[in-house]
């Protein structure tokens, strides 16, 4: 009995070092695999070859570091829910987009290569995967948050980025310099806004309070014009102010002041719903449908309704006030 159990000890001590010595073992060929993701909130306008220089970029770091088998692929998803797959970058490049008629959703690439380094005996996997997107989900900020992988000096606005870089790597210089290099690529692409001028980004980035200001000229408008018939009535003797009347006439303002409120409201709500498609883009300039996505919302994007309002407003605002003192005089 004392033999069986000084045979199963011996068994025992003897499997734990040779998963001892095995994980040296792979420590040693392979190196403990860590992510990190960025994003970049930079609108940017993309075209093929925005892409195909980002691919230079990518090339030209990598052939900096003893890299080998450097595999690309590509997957273009379009709004149709069609996905368009290359394997190799040649093949993305021949691909006709001018007979495609649906405007791209997204473009994820994917650069896989081997990389060696000194203190491992045999290359290590390294992956660089940029997405790039018209407007990035809630899911994907979410699915970064869970995994970890978030750069901590990210300062951005979710609502504004497009591109979002991720890199699987053993050794970290790599990693830092290949987010580097899409980083300098966002910088250097066209900017969306540029297309918008001066004035629709002040006027997107301030229409809560010109709705808000409108809201109230609509009010005070409003207001001005019960006061009016109110002094038309007295003056002309169709109302007097006996107690009884006067009751019935509060009584009777009660539900005006919710009307006004509601019409307040709804000249708030033109301003700020056709204020807030200013800034509406299509990032992408790749495919037929891209180039009438673009063109579908560059004809939606105006504010001629939300300045005749704002006008409207201003002016009756002014002149009801002066109507209602000239009146009886």
């Amino acid at each position: 009995m004392e033999n069986l159990v000084t045979s199963a000890s011996s068994d025992k001590t003897l499997t734990t070092e040779y998963l001892r010595n095995a994980n040296a073992l792979l420590a040693l060929l392979h190196g403990k695999s860590d992510s990190v993701c960025r994003f970049f909130d930079k609108e940017i306008i993309v075209d093929i070859n925005q892409l195909d220089s980002l691919n230079s970029l990518i090339l030209e770091k990598l052939s900096l570091h003893n890299v080998s088998t450097i595999t690309t692929s590509i997957d273009v998803s379009l709004i149709d829910k069609r996905t368009l797959s290359y394997k190799a970058w040649e093949d993305f490049k021949k691909e006709n987009f001018n007979a495609i008629n649906s405007a791209t959703k997204s473009i994820f690439i994917q650069w896989d290569f081997f990389a060696e380094f000194k203190n491992y005996k045999v290359p290590q996997r390294h992956t660089l995967n940029v997405r790039i997107t018209s407007g990035l989900q809630p899911s994907d900020m979410f699915k970064v948050l869970l995994n970890g992988a978030l750069d901590e000096r990210d300062d951005f606005d979710l609502q504004c980025c497009t591109t979002v870089c991720k890199v699987d790597f053993i050794n970290n210089a790599l990693a830092e310099e290949l987010l580097n290099v899409v980083q300098r690529w966002t910088e250097l692409c066209e900017s969306a806004c540029s297309e918008k001028g001066h004035i629709r980004p002040f006027l997107f980035k301030y229409r809560s309070g010109l709705a808000n200001f409108v809201e109230v000229c609509a009010i005070f408008s409003f207001c001005t014009v019960i006061a009016i018939i109110v002094k038309l009535l007295i003056y002309y003797h169709l109302i007097d102010f006996q107690v009884e009347n006067t009751a019935c006439l509060l009584i009777f303002l009660i539900p005006l002041a919710t009307i006004s409120e509601k019409v307040g409201r709804f000249f708030g709500k033109i301003i700020y719903s056709e204020l807030s498609d200013l800034m509406d883009t299509h990032i992408f300039r790749i495919s037929l449908g891209d180039s009438k996505q673009a063109q579908k919302i560059t004809e939606k994007s105006h504010y001629r309704k939300s300045a005749g309002v704002f006008a409207f407003n201003i002016a009756t605002s002014i002149i009801l006030p002066f109507v209602f003192f000239l009146l009886g005089r």
